[in-house]
């Protein structure tokens, strides 16, 4: 297993957006895999609903 850092910190050093999801995964399972992607596709159809993605 690698290093683990918070998200405060993740978010701060990426320079991320607070609505920016971070989403903690385990590739090596399958339902940590499958939350990741519906965590983005949901974030990706909020934007185009709200028409930040033009």
């Amino acid at each position: 297993d690698g290093p683990r850092y918070p998200v405060a910190d993740l978010r701060s050093a990426l320079d991320l957006a607070p609505e920016i999801p971070i989403v903690e995964c385990d590739a090596r399972r399958r339902a940590s895999s499958r939350d990741v992607l519906m965590t983005l596709m949901r974030f990706l159809h909020s934007l185009a609903m709200t028409g930040a993605l033009t």
